[in-house]
């Protein structure tokens, strides 16, 4: 039921995180978590625009494609040593010749397995980002309100206005963050209730 990401891959400048980094680790995670998961994902980093700001000291390599193919023969060596199945995520580059295959996040036929129902409409692609397989789904969680402020994130982009929304956090509330009237149900659409909260309706 769990499927292992490694991600993003990031290449700097005379920087600590190497091509060679990459392998060294990769391997070490593997061998730690093999024998809990079937699948690995893996994906490049992506040029957020979100997440620009945060990243910039890092000095940050392009990725070139033979960069590319060079780790992902050696990942794919890696998985196939752990029988591991390996894929990317919404990457263009085709990985095809080792054993690579493009993946999706949110896999229908995945859920499917583990919830034992079929799903309506399991074909329907999100069309989030390009070269994304992923199932239409709906997210999970609330812009600005984790703390842990991870640098490649693209949803906390202001830090005080994360730190405010974490303040108001109730454990015993059905939102994440604040409270509401459980009264304020605005419609129902194939079985699913959808919530539409005004500020002045919130009680922090």
């Amino acid at each position: 039921k769990v499927i292992l990401r490694y991600d993003p891959i990031f290449i700097q400048d005379n920087g600590k995180y190497s091509i060679n980094f990459h392998i060294e680790e990769f391997e070490k995670l593997i061998k730690s978590l093999s024998k809990f998961t079937n699948k690995v994902i893996i994906s490049f980093i992506d040029g957020y625009r979100k997440v620009a700001a945060n990243m910039k000291d890092m000095k940050i390599k392009e990725i070139s494609n033979n960069d590319m193919r060079f780790m992902a023969k050696h990942f794919s060596d890696i998985t196939k040593k752990y029988n591991l199945q390996l894929e990317t995520c919404a990457e263009e580059i085709d990985l095809k010749e080792f054993g690579i295959n493009h993946s999706q996040c949110i896999d229908g036929n995945l859920i499917e397995k583990i919830i034992g129902y079929n799903i309506f409409n399991k074909n329907v692609r999100d069309d989030n980002r390009l070269y994304c397989g992923c199932m239409k789904c709906v997210d999970i969680g609330q812009y600005d309100s984790c703390i842990h402020n991870c640098l490649y994130c693209y949803a906390n982009i202001n830090k005080k206005k994360t730190l405010e929304n974490y303040k108001k956090h109730k454990p015993n509330s059905p939102i994440l963050f604040g409270d509401f009237n459980p009264e304020t149900v605005k419609q129902r659409t194939n079985g699913v209730e959808s919530f539409k909260i005004n500020q002045s309706e919130l009680n922090f």
